[in-house]
């Protein structure tokens, strides 16, 4: 674990480093690039190989797994069949900006990166709320693909009112809400809470209809509740030349998908 951060205070607070640097990150960035470029070599070939072998030998089981969940059709809509939608539609050079749960474990076992610098993606962190600012930096750096934010309904909570700013600069991104009514849908509900329990702790108001407030703002909003109304309602976004913010309903009942 390597932890680069300008402030040193900070160096190995959240997490142990077995490498601390105190550096800015543009700056480690560029030293970090010019010391792998100088490490690659012929030499490293037969290492390189043998864990691309390894990565692709998981990545094919996974995908065995996913393929019977990719054929179902259900309503409301699975999160499987939602990220299918999205998948089928993307053009190969779009810019994609993941965050959440199921939302971010859904388009990292479905969706398919085509070009490099085309994925933002936190891992396995969540970052909560980071989709839509960072989908607006993107689309501001590629003006000409399609930018896509794939947010959860509780991430779009922490960065609604970014789609005003994307309004207001005139910066056509796609917001698309994976609407499962709240953290993980009913899910972690039932984990924390037996049968019954009265008070919804972790879930949402049910369908809560985000896309108004899109309208408010002034950009394209969609309301989306069968499969059949993803690829129009995707199509609508691009022809409109809008920021839009596509607000899906999701079985809040659907089981986790999983990460990679």
């Amino acid at each position: 674990m390597i932890h680069a951060d300008a402030e040193a205070s900070t160096v190995g607070k959240n997490v142990s480093a077995t490498v601390g640097i105190v550096c800015e990150a543009g700056r480690f960035l560029a030293q970090l690039t010019e010391v792998l470029d100088a490490l690659a070599g012929p030499g490293d070939s037969p290492r390189l190989f043998a864990w691309h072998a390894i990565m692709d030998k998981a990545r094919s089981g996974s995908r065995r797994v996913l393929e019977p969940w990719l054929r179902r059709e259900s309503s409301p809509l699975s999160p499987q069949q939602l990220f299918r939608a999205i998948r089928d539609f993307l053009p190969a050079d779009a810019v994609v900006v993941v965050e959440g749960n199921i939302s971010l474990s859904s388009a990292q076992k479905i969706l398919v990166v085509r070009q490099p610098a085309s994925w933002l993606d936190p891992g396995r962190n969540g970052i909560i709320g980071g989709a839509i600012p960072f989908a607006l930096g993107a689309k501001l750096a590629y003006p000409d693909r399609l930018v896509m934010a794939l947010c959860s309904d509780a991430g779009f909570g922490f960065s609604a009112p970014d789609l005003e700013t994307a309004v207001r600069h005139g910066i056509p991104i796609i917001v698309v809400i994976a609407n499962n009514d709240g953290n993980t849908g009913a899910q972690r509900q039932k984990s924390f809470f037996p049968p019954g329990y009265p008070e919804k702790i972790t879930e949402f108001l049910p369908a809560l209809r985000y896309d108004r407030i899109m309208e408010v703002f002034g950009g394209q909003a969609e309301w989306v509740t069968e499969p059949g109304e993803l690829r129009p309602a995707f199509e609508r976004a691009v022809a409109s030349g809008l920021a839009t913010c596509i607000n899906v309903r999701v079985d809040p009942n659907a089981p986790h998908p999983g990460f990679w």
